[in-house]
């Protein structure tokens, strides 16, 4: 069809692997997600005395609590997915491992379940990593609407990394620094060619610069 053949010329998909492999790797993406939920909890459980000075230092208990590293790691996984189809189904099975991992050790290691409001900002973002999943998918492609889409991520780990106001009256970091370690890294992942990562960088600052303008905040970001 049609636009299929436009979407092939964004980024066309790979030969498909066997059905074992399949399951195997969206199995594995559910196994990672389940030991950082296990291991997020178990940061968010320990007292920062009881911790080794460099995740002290460089704030990493809270670091894993912020949707940043996830939302990079589902990045990564959608990103080097076979096919859009394999992102759309990889994606949510890291953050349904997460919650699942993260759930089990509050309630049997913890003794209570987080609090729900909290949850299910994670459940929402399970829900629709599906749509982001494949977005990213395609970002990794050429031509206008992966230099569109990947201008749209790096936006988004720019706030992360960055506070600032639209008149610029301040201008920091947002938290201890890994944040930006995500930006840079976010970028070479969705490198491509040096003249569509260049674009989509630049185009990235205004998108983020707008973003800031904008007179009401957008939900999670």
């Amino acid at each position: 069809m049609s636009y299929m053949k436009t979407l092939n010329k964004i980024r066309a998909p790979h030969k498909g692997s066997s059905l074992t492999k399949k399951v195997t790797f969206s199995l594995l993406c559910a196994i990672l997600g389940f030991a950082l939920g296990i291991f997020s909890k178990f940061l968010d459980c320990t007292p920062s005395n009881a911790m080794p000075k460099i995740v002290v230092d460089f704030d990493i208990t809270n670091f894993f609590g912020r949707i940043a590293i996830w939302a990079f790691i589902a990045m990564i996984i959608s990103v080097f997915s076979k096919t859009p189809i394999r992102a759309v189904i990889n994606a949510p099975c890291f953050f349904a491992g997460m919650l699942i991992g993260y759930c089990l050790y509050s309630y049997f290691v913890a003794g209570f379940m987080p609090d729900r409001s909290y949850l299910m900002i994670w459940v929402t973002y399970t829900v629709i990593s599906p749509i982001f999943a494949v977005l990213c998918w395609y970002a990794k492609g050429y031509g206008t609407v992966a230099t569109i889409l990947s201008a749209f991520i790096i936006a988004y780990f720019i706030l992360q990394a960055f506070s600032f106001a639209g008149d610029f009256s301040y201008f920091g970091l947002s938290y201890q620094g890994l944040e930006i370690l995500l930006l840079i890294a976010s970028i070479a992942v969705l490198y491509k060619k040096p003249k569509q990562t260049i674009i989509s960088v630049i185009a990235a600052i205004f998108i983020s610069y707008f973003i800031v303008l904008l007179p009401f905040s957008i939900p999670f970001i």
